[in-house]
Formats: C-alpha cells, sequence, structure tokens
C-alpha cells in the first residue's frame, strides 16, 4: 500500500514546480507591456477584430477564383438495346470575368477596412501601452511613498520613546510626549491612506495586463530620475 504513496508524491514533486515556474511573480516595465499586449482585453479585441477584416477581405477576393465542382448520381440512358441504369460523374466549373466591377468594389472596401483595423490595433497598444507605464510608475511611486513613511513612523517612535525616558527623569513635560503621539496617529493613517492607494494602483495594472497575468505579478524596478540642469544658460 505504500508503493502508490510514493509514486503519487514523485508525480507531485516533479509536476508542481512547473506549474508555479509558469506564473512569474516579479516584472519589469518591458516585461509588463509584453504581457499587456498579449493579454489586454481591448487590445485582444482590436487584434480579432483585424483577423475578421482580413477575412472578409479574403471572402471578397474569393470571387475572382475559378470555382470548380463535381457531381453525379444514377440515371436511364436509352439505347437501342432497350433502356439501361447507369452511374454518371462529370466535372463542372465557372469563372466571374465582369459583373460591373461590384466584386473589385467589394475587394476594395475589404481592403480598406484591413488598414483601418490595422491602425486602430496600432493607436490602441501604443495607448495600453502608456497607461501600463504611467500605473507602473505609479505603483512603484507608492511604493516608496509607503516606505519612507515606515521610515518616519519609526524615527518617531523612537523619539517618543526618548522623550518618555526624559519625562520619567523630570526633564521634559507631558506635552512634548503628546506631540509624538499625535504625530504617530497621524503617520499611521498616512500610511492607510498610502496602502489604499497602492492597492488601487496595482487593480489597475492588473486590469491593463489582464486579470489572469495581473493576478501573480509584483512590479519591480526603479522609479525615473530626471536631472535638471542648474542654470537657464545650461538647458
Amino acid at each position: 500500500m505504500k508503493a502508490p504513496h510514493r509514486v503519487l508524491l514523485a508525480i507531485v514533486s516533479v509536476f508542481a514546480p512547473i506549474s508555479f515556474a509558469a506564473l512569474p511573480t516579479k516584472v519589469g516595465l518591458a516585461e509588463a507591456k509584453k504581457l499587456a499586449v498579449e493579454h489586454n482585453f481591448e487590445v485582444m479585441a482590436a487584434r480579432n477584430a483585424l483577423d475578421e477584416a482580413k477575412a472578409r477581405l479574403g471572402r471578397a477576393r474569393s470571387a475572382y477564383y475559378p470555382r470548380i465542382g463535381v457531381a453525379g448520381g444514377a440515371d436511364t440512358m436509352r439505347m437501342s438495346t432497350g433502356n439501361q441504369d447507369a452511374i454518371l460523374g462529370y466535372v463542372y466549373g465557372d469563372i466571374n470575368l465582369f459583373n460591373g466591377f461590384g466584386d473589385s468594389s467589394r475587394s476594395t472596401v475589404a481592403g480598406l477596412e484591413v488598414e483601418k483595423a490595422e491602425i486602430r490595433q496600432k493607436r490602441i497598444e501604443f495607448r495600453v501601452g502608456l497607461e501600463v507605464e504611467r500605473a507602473f510608475h505609479a505603483y512603484l511611486f507608492k511604493k516608496l511613498q509607503i516606505g519612507v513613511k515606515k521610515e518616519a513612523i519609526r524615527v518617531n517612535e523612537t523619539h517618543r520613546q526618548m522623550v518618555g525616558l526624559k519625562r520619567r527623569s523630570g526633564l521634559a513635560a507631558e506635552s512634548d510626549a503628546s506631540e509624538f503621539e499625535i504625530k504617530a496617529a497621524m503617520l499611521e493613517s498616512d500610511l492607510l491612506l498610502l496602502d489604499q492607494d497602492l492597492e488601487e494602483e496595482r487593480t489597475h495594472l492588473k486590469r491593463l495586463l489582464g486579470e489572469e497575468v495581473g493576478n501573480s505579478i509584483e512590479p519591480v524596478g526603479e522609479l525615473q530620475h530626471v536631472h535638471l540642469k542648474g542654470s537657464l544658460p545650461e538647458l
């Protein structure tokens, strides 16, 4: 009875790492943009619209192709010796030479629809890429703000404890300790708001990348820094 359990565990140990490895946990900006192009719902809809436009163009152009078919069946043939049943088969075909430019007009319109769908897809991909970049940097900025706020809370707590020691020694008043307690409450409130903002940016990024992809990613990177010149003549 123990052997099957050992086999089952061996299978799990082999396949489990593969399933989790397929889900990225940390992605940079370039990879996030690539995921958005592949999985964003709006981009996928534009890509499907382009495929449909190409299919309509193919159907419009098919009018120029010759059509060939095969038909057959049973028939009765009259012969000098009498009627005789036989199975007949034949090949037929036709070619479209001219129908008043109707086919060429439909083909031209279908071609323009393909060009329109291609331009629309490129515009949507570009816009989604900009939105991903904005949401990505906004997420990093909120995360940096949270780190700064946590450090401020730590420093404030250190100062509060120092004032507590001085107050017990008679070197500080109770109002001095109250000042740091009020500041601690304000910092905690600010931290809570930043956590909410961070989650909003995460949710927005998930929507841009596609829900299935977005649920498994954690944006990583550094904020871009713009270095300005020191004086106007150097600009």
